[in-house]
């Protein structure tokens, strides 16, 4: 599974704040057959490449109008 995150505000990150649960922007399941081990963003920000060890590269247009993606990635 894919799930892209909103990266936390950092003036309100104090030593004594309690971790909150990652605001998730974009999810997509069912995106390879084995573990994810690396990512890389396109230089627009609109799509990521994955790896993974079942031995594919797969590249995923982020569409955050559709924050949950299911479709199968072929």
């Amino acid at each position: 599974m894919i799930r892209v995150c909103a990266y936390p505000d950092l003036k309100n990150i104090h030593t004594d704040s309690v971790p909150k649960p990652a605001k998730v922007l974009y999810k997509k399941g069912k995106h390879h057959l084995g573990s994810i081990y690396c990512m890389g963003w396109s230089p627009s920000g609109k799509m990521l490449a994955t790896g993974s060890n079942d031995k594919l590269i797969k590249i995923v247009r982020l569409d955050m109008d559709r924050p949950e993606d299911d479709s199968n990635s072929k």
